[in-house]
């Protein structure tokens, strides 16, 4: 097939942020994020569409969902897919159509409509299962905090976040006014950031607590958040959304993040902004300090550098990672 005719359907990160994953509508690719590379670490061309693909960090274990108008799998199955091997070793089929699969190397998490289940990876015996209020964008997280699973998903109402530490009762808390458009962990897994539909504020949070940490303002206007990214220090945060903008962040708390002015409550801002030319894209942050490597649904790798002292950022590079042929 052309890859000019290829239609991206799906775009995803790793757990920690070293392999970037596509599905398409004749199948998915998995490429190293920075050095992006000449050639992708897997790729394969199914003939049918992958709505929703999750790499298990550094290994050539992938988890896949069919999607698009010819699905390669049906809407309701995971399938485990081994690429040493080229074949499925796992197939978990639900009862209702799956929008999000995240992988641990001990956990398989799959998110419906309106529940979260969480598998053991080994025995594939379902651990937990919790019922969300309506996730049409599949939302959820995962990681580990003091030697246990963290689990982070949407509660049962209105914009309200549930944090599992270990499965025990929930940290709750009542994140946006509107439903939930996208969330994050922090590399150390100890911070949440959170925006709602609405796409004007971001908040982040204290993951044992639940304690907001910082509120900053995106801008003015109603937009779709598509991504939201810590660095590897957690200093900064980075959001791509539909305003075509990418937007750098300070994650530190400070005393004039907002205040209440002439009864008028002022955020703080991003330290600095770049254009992405792209409806849809995400971003990550690079190997090296201040910089950041964005993915758009053309098949285009962004590089960018920034400079958090001067309030600056520049595009550095762009290139292309939709291959011509598998």
């Amino acid at each position: 097939m052309n890859r000019s005719e290829t239609t991206i359907l799906e775009m995803t990160f790793s757990l920690d942020n070293s392999r970037f994953a596509c599905g398409t509508d004749d199948g998915f690719m998995v490429y190293a994020i920075d050095p992006l590379g000449d050639t992708p670490l897997i790729a394969r061309e199914f003939g049918g569409g992958i709505s929703c693909v999750e790499v298990l960090e550094d290994t050539n274990i992938v988890a896949l969902v069919g999607g698009g108008n010819s699905p390669q799998y049906d809407y309701n199955k995971v399938i485990i897919y081994d690429d040493n091997r080229d074949c499925n070793v796992v197939e978990i089929q639900l009862k209702n159509r799956v929008l999000n699969v995240k992988l641990t190397r001990d956990r398989i998490v799959v998110c419906t409509s309106e529940r979260v289940l969480v598998y053991d990876f080994q025995s594939l015996e379902l651990v937990i299962e919790r019922r969300t209020y309506k996730n049409s964008n599949g939302i959820v997280a995962v990681g580990t905090l003091d030697g246990q699973p963290v689990l982070v998903c949407l509660g049962e109402t209105l914009g309200c976040i549930n944090i599992y530490i270990g499965f025990n009762d929930p940290v709750i808390i009542n994140a946006h006014d509107n439903d939930i458009q996208c969330i994050t962990l922090s590399s150390d897994n100890t911070k949440l950031a959170t925006a709602s539909s609405k796409g004007t504020l971001i908040r982040i949070w204290d993951v044992r607590s639940g304690v907001e940490i910082k509120c900053v303002r995106r801008g003015a206007s109603h937009t779709d958040v598509h991504s939201l990214s810590f660095s590897k220090d957690d200093q900064y945060l980075s959001l791509t959304s539909s305003s075509q903008t990418l937007h750098i962040f300070s994650t530190i708390p400070e005393e004039t993040s907002y205040w209440n002015l002439s009864s008028k409550i002022l955020y703080e801002k991003s330290l600095c902004s770049m254009r992405i030319p792209e409806t849809y894209s995400i971003a990550t942050f690079g190997n090296q300090p201040n910089t950041i490597r964005a993915f758009g649904a053309t098949g285009t790798y962004y590089k960018f550098s920034f400079s958090p002292n001067q309030g600056t950022g520049r595009e550095e590079g762009i290139d292309r990672f939709l291959m011509d042929s598998f």
